[in-house]
């Protein structure tokens, strides 16, 4: 985030909490490489509400940017939340770009599905970064514990008052099945404390858009489907060749699209 960041533009503060490596010190020499000086804490107690809270009693300023340690930030995407709050938004985040560069076949064929689901792009919150103006932090006291921060934060303004910029963080997500199904349960569960929707679009909506995103899937689009060795693996998809399909069904109807909408809308 400060690659290219004046002196003195961004005031920085890093909180590390419950962290046993030299997580501090390389933030520090980080900064000093880049002729920055940061503010950094250090945090016995693993607790990320924690950590913003004692960032918040340092940083005081607006527009306010928080960022999780595992996302990449170029100075252009922080600027451009920044700038967009000053200009009146109440609450800025970037678009998201996954890294799964690194992950194993299942994960990221997950996430590339959970990317393509309309409401998750255009969802404020799970892109490890948000920036607050006066507005909107003003609207509740010190962040709760065992919540999720970004939903928590960005639904406390109407959609209105929230924009998304076309400048990108880059998010690596968990690169094996065990971990994908370890984060998102605590995902659900610290949604389920929100007091709000869990989504920005209500569950209708949410059915519409992925109904709209089955029916326009290229025709070419297809997966492979391995079901006891190589030579019983077939094509399964829109009008993919070899697509095996039961007497008087089709694929891509209703049914499957209400069967994909179950195991989905929970992203």
């Amino acid at each position: 985030m400060l690659a290219d960041a004046r002196p003195g533009e961004l005031d920085v503060v890093v909180a590390c909490n419950g962290c046993t490596d030299a997580t501090a010190q390389r933030a520090r020499e980080a900064a000093a490489e880049l002729g920055h000086d940061i503010t950094v804490l250090s945090l016995p107690e693993p607790s990320k509400a924690l950590a913003i809270r004692a960032a918040e009693e340092v940083a005081t300023g607006f527009p306010r940017l928080y960022l999780d340690a595992d996302v990449r930030c170029p100075t252009a995407t922080a600027r451009a939340m920044v700038a967009a709050v000053a200009a009146g938004a109440a609450v800025a985040v970037p678009r998201r770009v996954l890294d799964t560069s690194s992950a194993g076949p299942v994960a990221r064929a997950y996430y590339d599905g959970w990317a393509s689901l309309p409401w998750v792009q255009h969802q404020l919150a799970g892109r490890g970064a948000y920036t607050l103006g006066p507005e909107a932090r003003a609207t509740f006291g010190a962040f709760p514990d065992d919540i999720a921060d970004d939903r928590f934060a960005t639904t406390r303004v109407g959609r209105d008052r929230a924009v998304i910029v076309p400048e990108a963080v880059v998010v690596r997500p968990p690169g094996r099945l065990r971990e994908v199904l370890k984060v998102r349960r605590r995902v659900y569960a610290a949604n389920q404390v929100v007091d709000g929707p869990a989504h920005d679009a209500t569950r209708a909506e949410r059915f519409a858009g992925l109904a709209r995103a089955v029916v326009d899937r290229p025709v070419s689009t297809s997966a492979r489907c391995t079901t006891g060795g190589p030579d019983r693996s077939r094509a399964v998809g829109r009008g993919a060749p070899g697509t095996a399909q039961a007497p008087g069904r089709r694929t891509g109807g209703p049914e499957q699209v209400r069967r994909f909408y179950r195991l989905r809308t929970s992203a």
